[in-house]
């Protein structure tokens, strides 16, 4: 024992050596020291703590004394603006708060986070719950990410996040409540060849989009079944609805109404514009016949088109092209015994037949929404259509003109449906139930905040405890740091 004695100090002296003398020598094989990806901290509020790395800052006045309930402490918040801090490092990119409580908060309000992002009294809000999002689970999702999630109340579409707001349906309404770009331009591709359209009777409005020298060229002729005059007024408005230029093709000199049809007569609107969408509006009356529109760079669409063919020329064959992002309504109806026909819808593995039965009589058919192109075949013309839609008269023309309306979120369920709202977004909160606690997560980027001292300032909203009274229970606030 006693030899032991006196060789444990004479080994801590080798080691020593070893560690000063040859140890800097031998190469580093050890594992390089990991640094965490988060540092967590964790406001206990049932303690009303005010001290700590992460602080509740009150005021307090505003919180309830500590209460406890199934092994649970909490405090009420009572009042409006709750403030509170946390250390913050410079190599972090992004926060996130967490907060676990109890829904008391009633529909039409919501619980807000907020940063601090200037040195005066300045904050960027996000939503930290709200109530209204729960009951939009009725709907269909159509899709979601770490950030928002997408319903859509007339459809069962579901697609990326990314895809969705880079793309979204045409003609679609949308509100949000979330900060996220969404790109209000058709989704469509230049075409330097040109597009034409052919054999429609009267009053119609068309889209293009083209960029450039436009020339759209028209050919015209008069039916002459009514007394009067059959000039054809062409006009061509930007996409704020801006009259850019017009011209008039003229009347045949037939002013009668003897059924002698007129001779061909050309037009041609020349105007160089930039690339985007622009609309035609083709005004007259009835008794003129539109033999060809022939646009030299482009595509065009026309809205609601009343088809001639049979009884009016020799072009009896019509097929169109059309898109229903949403689910759509559409009419047909024929005015002459000559328009009763089979209309012939098509859609990948989707056909359906339409029989125009009667004269005079609005024929229905609901097609599902759809991202590809329906084919719908006419084959005797003599037709009005009526429908939400656009149509084309060659598959690569085809375009959805309509932008995308955007709206702010209106909390109530009545106001989608009056307002034919299509999509929802809203943030992904990340709720969780715990009991009947919630525990629901909001996250912020550093690079927006205002750090005074290597510390973030926060405050929680909640309007609702300003004019009623209410009082939402909090057990813990948890502050992440992330890279």
């Amino acid at each position: 024992m006693r030899i032991i004695i006196y060789i444990i100090p004479f080994i801590a002296i080798l080691y020593i050596l070893y560690l000063n003398l040859y140890a800097p020598m031998l190469p580093d094989n050890s594992p390089i020291p990991s640094v965490s990806n988060s540092t967590v901290y964790t406001i206990d509020m049932g303690a009303l703590n005010g001290e700590g790395d992460a602080v509740l800052l009150g005021p307090f006045e505003r919180l309830s004394d500590p209460l406890s309930k199934d092994n649970v402490t909490y405090i009420l918040i009572e009042k409006d603006l709750v403030y509170f801090s946390s250390p913050v490092k410079q190599n972090f990119s992004k926060v996130k708060v967490e907060m676990k409580f109890i829904d008391t908060i009633p529909q039409g309000y919501d619980l807000k986070v907020g940063m601090k992002i200037k040195k005066e009294w300045s904050y960027t809000w996000n939503t930290l719950y709200n109530p209204f999002y729960a009951s939009l689970e009725t709907f269909n999702l159509t899709g979601e990410d770490g950030s928002v999630r997408i319903y859509s109340l007339k459809g069962n579409i579901t697609t990326p996040i990314s895809s969705f707001l880079s793309s979204p349906p045409g003609g679609s309404t949308i509100v949000t409540d979330a900060p996220v770009e969404i790109n209000t331009r058709p989704d469509i591709t230049y075409r330097k060849s040109s597009s034409s359209l052919s054999e429609l009777r009267g009053d119609h409005t068309f889209y293009i989009y083209t960029k450039g020298n436009l020339s759209l060229s028209v050919k015209k002729q008069d039916l002459n079944w009514y007394s009067g005059s059959d000039a054809l007024d062409i006009k061509l408005y930007s996409s704020s609805n801006k009259l850019i230029k017009n011209i008039t093709i003229s009347d045949d000199s037939n002013l009668g109404k003897d059924s002698s049809r007129g001779h061909l007569q050309n037009g041609t609107l020349e105007s160089v514009v930039e690339e985007g969408i622009y609309k035609v509006t083709m005004t007259g009356g009835g008794d003129i016949l539109i033999r060809s529109i022939e646009l030299n760079n482009g595509n065009i669409v026309v809205q609601n088109p009343f088809l001639a063919g049979i009884l009016y020329t020799n072009a009896t064959r019509f097929i169109l092209y059309t898109r229903t992002a949403k689910e759509n309504r559409m009419g047909f109806m024929t005015y002459h015994n000559e328009g009763l026909q089979t209309i012939n819808i098509t859609n990948g593995n989707y056909t359906k037949l339409l029989n125009i039965t009667t004269v005079e009589n609005w024929h229905y058919i609901d097609l599902p929404s759809s991202n590809e192109l329906y084919q719908i075949e006419v084959p005797n013309g003599d037709i009005v259509i009526n429908s939400d839609s656009y149509f084309s008269f060659s598959k690569d023309s085809y375009f959805t003109p309509q932008t995308i309306k955007i709206l702010p979120l209106q909390e109530s369920v009545d106001w989608l449906k009056i307002n034919k709202v299509d999509y929802i977004i809203v943030p992904n909160n990340h709720e969780v139930k715990d009991s009947n606690w919630t525990i629901a997560t909001t996250e912020f980027n550093l690079s927006d905040a205002y750090i005074e001292n290597n510390t973030l300032n926060y405050v929680i909203s909640a309007p609702h405890l300003s004019k009623y009274n209410y009082s939402i229970p909090v057990d813990w606030i948890k502050i992440y740091m992330e890279r």
